[in-house]
């Protein structure tokens, strides 16, 4: 979550130029070392921040309680909740169920769907969240750096490619843009041009 009140589109789209493929040199086809020497410096150069956007908040914590040696619990047991801020602002309580929030009419507010669905992650009312951002004027972003391997037979590696972009939520609707890129061809796409999972 960003706080500044002026991040504009500007900003937004610098950021998208560092989290995404918009930031590499296209180098396919280039050989040679001074090739491979130019385009090392050109990934690791460095960049002067053109804009202050203010401070950073984590949207979420995660609580470890790990196994007890008295057998008082089977195994490790962890836990993903709201930032301290949120739970503050918007003055959300614990009762029985660990990681289950309710507000101040006693209705759900976030819970950690490890709960329910076994998948780590808090899930938020909207209306709450749309609320905490307004008050304390922050965006909330998704920056994205993942990598996606296929193995083959034997466990080799057939193909890896790096997904890299960033999301925001604005207006109750996500925009921006995740890309694509083969480590294999070094080609970039955008992540909607990619076949959907059983397509070629």
């Amino acid at each position: 979550m960003n706080s500044d009140s002026s991040f504009d589109d500007s900003i937004y789209k610098q950021l998208l130029a560092i989290y995404s493929a918009d930031n590499e040199d296209d180098s396919e086809g280039k050989t040679g070392e001074a090739d491979m020497h130019q385009t090392i410096n050109r990934r690791t150069r460095s960049k002067e921040i053109v804009k202050d956007i203010g401070c950073i908040l984590a949207s979420t914590i995660e609580l470890l309680w790990e196994e007890e040696y008295d057998a008082s619990k089977e195994s490790a047991i962890s836990i993903c909740h709201p930032c301290p801020k949120f739970i503050e602002d918007m003055k959300l309580t614990q009762k029985q169920d660990d990681g289950a929030y309710y507000d101040t009419s006693n209705k759900i507010a976030a819970f950690d769907t490890n709960l329910s669905q076994g998948l780590t992650g808090v899930m938020v009312r909207k209306d709450i969240l749309d609320r905490f951002l307004a008050m304390n004027e922050l965006r909330l972003v998704w920056f994205v750096d993942a990598e996606k391997a296929v193995h083959a037979d034997g466990y080799m590696i057939s193909m890896l490619s790096r997904w890299e972009g960033m999301l925001l939520y604005n207006k109750g609707s996500i925009e921006g843009d995740i890309y694509i890129r083969s480590l294999d061809t070094g080609k970039t796409k955008h992540a909607q041009d990619a076949p959907s999972e059983g397509e070629g």
